[in-house]
Order: C-alpha cells, then structure tokens, then sequence
C-alpha cells in the first residue's frame, strides 16, 4: 500500500463510525439519528375526579324500625289519664307493672294514677318497680 492510501484509512478511522460509513457507502449513520418520539398518550377523561359526600343520616320513613309502636294497653291509660279517669289507669297498667314487664313511662302513669286514688299498696308497688 502507499503512503497516500495508508494516510487516508487512517483518517477514515479516526473520523470515526459516520466519516467511515460515507467513505465505504454504509448509508447513514445510526449513531447520529435519534429514534422517533413515543406517539402522544391520549387523554382519557377531561372531567374532575368525583368528590365524597357522606350518606345520608335521614331516617327512612318506610321502616317499621324508625319508631316502635307504643302498646295499645298504654295508649288507652293515657288517654284515660287525660280524661281524669284513674281507675281505668290502674286497671290497665297494674298487672304489667306488677309482672315487671312495664316501661318506665307506664309506672309513673301508674304511680300518677294511684296517688290519686289514694290507694297506699298500688303507691307502693308502682315506688318499688321504679
């Protein structure tokens, strides 16, 4: 090889990949080109993100649950109660409140009912359910 034909691979070389690949005909180089960019991600929603709202506490009226039917017995005593008829109180509530089976509102009707009667044992035993 001569000198001249020595010099110019060197040259070739130390151009480097792309100097090289134009001298031998390679194309273009690959070095040199970036790759295309990623294709756009499309959007999938344009709307805000929905926002927490607490449950309503409201009570439903279509339960039975809601409000417990009061006892038909206890219904009557007040409303006797209401009319001034105690005696129809204690004949009412007296054996419920004996059985210990009463609510609290039916032993004070019943405690209302014989203080007016005056009747001392129906007093005591409506104190003692208390």
């Amino acid at each position: 090889m001569t000198r001249v034909a020595v010099v110019a691979l060197m040259m070739s070389i130390a151009a480097g990949p792309e100097a090289c690949s134009k001298i031998t005909g390679g194309g273009q180089a690959t070095a040199d080109t970036p790759p295309p960019p990623p294709p756009p991600t499309p959007v999938t929603s344009a709307t805000t993100p929905p926002v927490w709202t607490p449950p309503d506490t409201t009570p439903d009226e279509t339960s039975s649950s809601a409000a417990p039917a009061k006892d038909p017995d206890f219904v009557k005593a007040k409303e006797a109660a209401a009319k001034g008829d105690h005696k129809k109180v204690r004949a009412l509530l007296d054996k419920k409140v004996k059985s210990g089976k009463a609510t609290n509102e039916e032993v004070e009707l019943l405690l209302e009912a014989c203080t007016a009667l005056k009747d001392k044992a129906c007093i005591d035993v409506a104190k003692s359910k208390q």
